[in-house]
């Protein structure tokens, strides 16, 4: 959180000519959803409507046993890991490839 206390303990003046062009292209209805009014918004209110974290880990809400949540990391696990080995595999294949190409 360090990295945020330049922005958070400065104020900055920008132009928001592209904000006021998106804004007139908006459909009236999709205007009420997405908003591009920024006049009075301040860093702090960006950061306080940020969520906090996601409700599938709120521990109220998951009804899974300990058991499945270990099964489910660990196949993220498994998961993970072979697309950094076929990541691996793919980039010493190429860099082979690569010299053979030129020493051959």
């Amino acid at each position: 959180m360090s990295q945020l206390n330049y922005f958070s303990s400065r104020s900055f003046e920008f132009e928001r000519n592209n904000l006021e062009y998106l804004d007139r292209l908006i459909h009236p209805k999709d205007r009420k959803v997405l908003t591009f009014d920024f006049r009075d918004a301040t860093f702090l209110e960006m950061t306080l409507s940020l969520p906090e974290g996601s409700p599938f880990y709120d521990w109220k809400i998951d009804k899974k046993s300990e058991w499945e949540r270990q099964r489910i990391k660990h196949k993220r696990h498994i998961l993970i890991s072979c697309i950094q080995g076929m990541f691996l595999m793919i980039c010493c294949l190429l860099i082979y490839w690569l010299f053979s190409s030129i020493f051959l």
